[in-house]
């Protein structure tokens, strides 16, 4: 068992596990491992774990090739191995991200190693105009305990655009850019939603993702409702120090539909008054977006462009915001999350299903709470298919809502089942309206129909480093190892190394010679050594009045503070570093350059949308050679199935929104 990625000068390690023959010792087994042009010769135990440094050229293509020979019987395999020669991460950080002419950038590089321990060596440094000139070039800029602070000022008179810092060290060529735009103005478009007929606004301030058209749309006695059901617009514009702008601006909203000329568009003038404007478009209105009028023509499932041109009062100069908005009859959506779509038969099954709206952080408790403080019930009907496709049979299962309108489902199953379709029903009582939602579970392939399940106790799916965390391995049938218990109980500490997310795998081999497997992703946390706090003396301040800061960290650091006017927050949000640090870890784990968020689908366990234990393996990024079995789901595309077995409040307001500190022991701390 060993890992598909190897990274440069790190140390790439991997097991082999072995039983010996009848009549033999696994003292006479000869273990061979080679990675190209290097290799480990080793004789001892049953259990061979080889560790070395590697140092990886660009142009190598690596192999790994594993050999174990008992007397005159032997077992061998090799793999490719991938390279990723990601050895650090670096990180730019700008004081804003909009700047105009004239003002100073202040920025600085954070250069950490896999360990997030100070990196030492000296790097690279460059700054290009928005038309690629050169206008900073720095050469072996050295970091004082992995971090440079540096700033530039820009020229009254300079190009407008987006210019560009880029990083790059010199040993392993590795290169990382940040964009700024350097900007007059700033504008903002804000849609505003009105869900019912008392045109009550939900929202969060920001651009509402859905508006809502009246139910029944062909019901022509229910002009006065649709006309109620209103899209409101809201426009904002303030230069970057937080002023307004004067000047007057022109609503343009038309149906997004590609491919189409000469689409018909509502056109709304207003002024704005200390910067903002509001604007209002009845239902009735809006359907004359439509190219031509047809009874069956309405907004249902459509999606209306929004573009705000603002003329300057000043020096007629137009600025311009666009924003869209996707047209449903519903208020709230009904859906699955985090639930397998992997069903292991003999073990108990969870599903979770809630309400969501892209304009909401969770569902407003009138809607799903009786006028008595009870929460309102979600039907979901439950359709299980046997194995010999001959017969099903149906369960209902009735659950209340919770606070965050989410529900917890637990189905008991036997291994007789093959698959099951969940199907749940919530009738929206306000519009009369139904919503549903759907999922299809199948049965985890493997040959003797055999299991292993991976849990933690942790209640909320988030381990803290360096203390011990509880699993539980079940197990569908006795395995002799553990006292030929179904279920064991397994205390380990995780190491720092392992956040932000460590995957977890738990495997066996049966008694006819089968591998069993498991594996789960869980979120690790708090795993900075580093510990900053920071406290002021006082909660508020007036101008030019003296304000002190403690901060407290491990000694020997070296603080750095960045401390910005929330009118910052007008122009765009600061970047979150503390997320920055944890997209860039997981970079570390494949070869791929680009990273993408899966793992929020994933958390709950890595096997969850896995058919087979062969697949699981690949998930994990792991090479498994093996002997025994390692049952494979090959995927058909002319059947069904198909298996296969295989071996801002004020601008006046101070805020610090990002403070961080680094040693070179303990390494890296940070606070927001």
């Amino acid at each position: 068992m060993s890992p598909r990625t190897i990274r440069p000068s790190s140390s790439y390690t991997f097991t082999i596990n072995f039983k010996a023959p009848q009549n033999c010792s696994s003292r006479d087994a000869r273990v061979r491992a080679s990675i190209i042009y290097w290799y480990s010769n080793k004789v001892n135990g049953a259990k061979v774990m080889v560790s070395r440094n590697v140092s990886v050229q660009s142009e190598v293509q690596l192999q790994l090739f594993a050999e174990i020979k008992f007397n005159e019987e032997s077992f061998n395999h090799s793999s490719s191995l991938v390279v990723n020669r990601k050895v650090t991460s670096m990180f730019i950080l700008t004081d804003k991200k909009i700047y105009k002419p004239g003002q100073l950038v202040r920025y600085r590089v954070l250069m950490l190693n896999d360990n997030l321990k100070p990196y030492r060596k000296p790097f690279n440094l460059s700054i290009e105009d928005p038309r690629s000139n050169l206008i900073v070039q720095r050469t072996n800029v050295h970091l004082t305990k992995g971090v440079f602070s540096g700033q530039l000022q820009l020229s009254k008179v300079t190009p407008l655009g987006f210019w560009t810092i880029n990083v790059q060290t010199k040993s392993l060529g590795h290169y990382a850019p940040l964009t700024i735009e350097l900007s007059r103005r700033y504008c903002r478009l804000i849609i505003l939603n009105s869900f019912s007929s008392t045109s009550k606004i939900r929202g969060r301030g920001g651009a509402s993702k859905r508006y809502q058209v009246p139910a029944n749309v062909d019901d022509e006695t229910d002009n006065s409702t649709k006309n109620q059901n209103s899209l409101k617009i809201a426009v904002t514009a303030k230069y970057t120090h937080g002023k307004p702008v004067q000047g007057v601006v022109l609503m343009v909203l038309k149906l997004k539909l590609p491919g189409m000329e000469n689409v018909p568009t509502i056109y709304k003038f207003l002024q704005l008054t200390d910067g903002k404007a509001d604007v209002s478009v009845s239902y009735k209105d809006l359907l004359n977006l439509f190219p031509c009028s047809d009874s069956f023509n309405h907004l249902l499932y459509q999606t209306i462009e929004v573009e705000a041109f603002i003329s300057e009062q000043v020096s007629g100069k137009v600025l311009k915001a666009s924003s869209s908005v996707a047209c449903t009859y519903q208020q709230y959506d009904l859906q699955f999350y985090r639930t397998s779509t992997s069903y292991k038969p003999g073990f108990s099954f969870n599903a979770f299903v809630k309400l969501t709206n892209p304009d909401l952080p969770q569902p407003l408790i009138n809607d799903i709470q009786y006028t008595n403080g009870t929460y309102k019930n979600i039907s979901v009907r439950a359709l299980f298919l046997l194995r010999n496709y001959s017969s099903s049979f149906e369960k209902v299962l009735n659950a209340q809502f919770d606070k965050y309108g989410k529900v917890s489902l637990l189905l008991f199953g036997d291994e007789n089942i093959r698959s099951f379709t969940l199907n749940a029903m919530y009738k929206d009582e306000m519009l009369d309206l139904y919503m549903f939602a759907t999922l299809y579970a199948s049965d985890f392939n493997n040959r003797d129909r055999q299991f292993l399940k991976l849990s933690t106790k942790s209640v909320d799916d988030v381990l803290q480093p360096g203390r011990n965390t509880t699993f539980l391995v079940r197990s569908t049938e006795p395995i002799k190892s553990f006292f030929y218990q179904f279920t064991i109980t397994l205390s380990k500490q995780l190491a720092l190394e392992l956040a932000p997310r460590v995957k977890i795998l738990t495997y066996y081999v049966s008694t006819k010679d089968e591998v069993v497997a498991d594996a789960m992703t869980v979120n690790v946390e708090d795993y900075l050594v580093n510990k900053v706090n920071i406290t002021f003396d006082k909660n508020a301040t007036s101008p030019s009045q003296r304000i002190i800061l403690n901060v407290e960290a491990e000694k020997d650091s070296v603080v750095f503070l960045t401390a910005v006017d929330k009118s910052v927050l007008l122009q765009q949000t600061p970047i979150k570093l503390t997320k920055m640090v944890s997209a860039n870890l997981d970079k570390y784990e494949s070869a791929s350059s680009y990273w993408y968020d899966y793992h929020s689908d994933i958390e709950y366990g890595l096997s969850s949308h896995f058919k087979g234990t062969e697949e699981l393996f690949d998930s994990l990024n792991l090479i498994a050679f093996s002997s025994s079995l390692i049952y494979k789901h090959v995927y058909s595309y002319e059947e069904s199935y198909g298996d296969k077995q295989q071996a801002p409040s004020t601008l006046t307001t101070q805020m610090a929104p990002t403070f961080e500190n680094i040693s070179q022991k303990p390494g890296f701390g940070l606070i927001s």
